[in-house]
C-alpha cells in the first residue's frame, strides 16, 4: 500500500528489452531496508524489485504495463518520482 507522497527521485540508469520485459535500473536516493521482492512505486506505478547493488534496483516490468503507463516514454538520464510501501505494524 502507498500513501500517495512522493519520498524521493531516482534516475533512470539503464532501460533494456528482452522479448516482452522492458528492464529499467534506476538509482535510488535511498535504499535502507528495500529488499528483493519489496514493492516500490515509480512514477505512481507499482513494481517489484528484482536486484539491487549498491544503489541501483533493477524493475522488470511486463509490455502491457509499459504501454498503460507513462514509463514506455523513459529513458536513459530521465528522473521518476519514488514511494516506498507502507510499513504496518
Amino acid at each position: 500500500m502507498f500513501t500517495g507522497i512522493v519520498q524521493g527521485i531516482g534516475e533512470i540508469i539503464s532501460v533494456s528489452t528482452e522479448n516482452t520485459v522492458t528492464s529499467f535500473e534506476i538509482k535510488l536516493p535511498n535504499v535502507d531496508d528495500l529488499a528483493i521482492g519489496a514493492s516500490v512505486s515509480v512514477n505512481g506505478v507499482c513494481l517489484t524489485v528484482v536486484t539491487i547493488t549498491s544503489d541501483i534496483i533493477k524493475f522488470d516490468i511486463i509490455d502491457e504495463t509499459i504501454q498503460r503507463t507513462n514509463l514506455g516514454d523513459l529513458s536513459v538520464g530521465d528522473y521518476v518520482n519514488i514511494e516506498r510501501s507502507l510499513k504496518f505494524g
